[in-house]
């Protein structure tokens, strides 16, 4: 009776322990400080590019990509700062698949014509995947 009673002791300190411990929650896209401007939605084809920055949204129908800032060849947060893709998102993505979808973005950087617009993406509907051909 007193060894059950040691371990359900041991077992309820343990769960407590372990319910303090958590990690943090990564920021939110659209809760960042550093925002040029307001978020918007942007149908696009989400993939792995070659160069700096790694992950970039292509607007369908348009010349113009988005480079998604702060994350990392993989598609993971490079640090603690950075946004992560939404749930379910950076799963998907794969090399050689692209994801198309409606990406709610917030824009980390002004659009000047001619040069590459850093976003974060805060949400996604309409994902699907498909296969990229090069």
């Amino acid at each position: 009776m007193i060894l059950e009673l040691r371990i359900a002791l041991m077992a309820l300190v343990g769960a407590l322990v372990m319910s303090t411990h958590r990690t943090p929650t990564p920021p939110l896209c659209r809760a960042r400080s550093d925002l040029v401007g307001k978020c918007f939605t942007v149908h696009g084809a989400l993939r792995y590019w070659n160069g700096g920055t790694p992950v970039r949204i292509w607007r369908i129908g348009t010349t113009r990509v988005l480079g998604v800032r702060g994350l990392d060849e993989v598609g993971l947060p490079s640090d603690s700062s950075a946004c992560p893709l939404p749930a379910g998102l950076r799963d998907t993505l794969q090399a050689g698949k692209e994801v198309i979808a409606d990406f709610v973005v917030c824009p980390l950087t002004p659009s000047p014509p001619g040069s590459m617009q850093y976003v974060c993406v805060d949400a996604a509907t309409n994902i699907r995947a498909k296969p990229y051909r090069f």
